[in-house]
């Protein structure tokens, strides 16, 4: 979910493509890809709506409010959250990389 979103933000066709297969054999539900791929707020349920909101924030301005990292740490442990800001970060990377290249 965090690298669809990430993929879609930085409008990474190549790692969209690549990553939509892997989320849908992970079993994610298609109304979660549907609502990334749309850009639409996902309010539930409340665990992915919560690493939803969580990504999302952090995309747009590179940090989260307390609000949003309370309601992330109430779903989430803090390895959690730290493992979602690592995959953030890696695959903007990933991102920049293949649109430069046009990958």
């Amino acid at each position: 979910m965090v690298i669809l979103q990430t993929a879609k933000h930085h409008q990474s066709a190549t790692e969209w493509n690549i990553h939509v297969i892997e989320a849908r054999n992970a079993d994610l539900e298609e109304d979660i890809i549907q609502c990334i791929e749309a850009s639409d707020e996902l309010v539930s349920p409340p665990k992915e709506a919560a690493l939803f909101k969580f990504t999302d924030e952090l995309l747009k301005t590179s940090r989260v409010c307390d609000g949003t990292y309370w309601n992330m740490q109430k779903e989430f442990s803090d390895r959690h959250i730290v493992e979602a800001v690592g995959i953030v970060g890696y695959y903007s990377f990933v991102a920049h990389t293949l649109n430069v290249f046009e990958i």
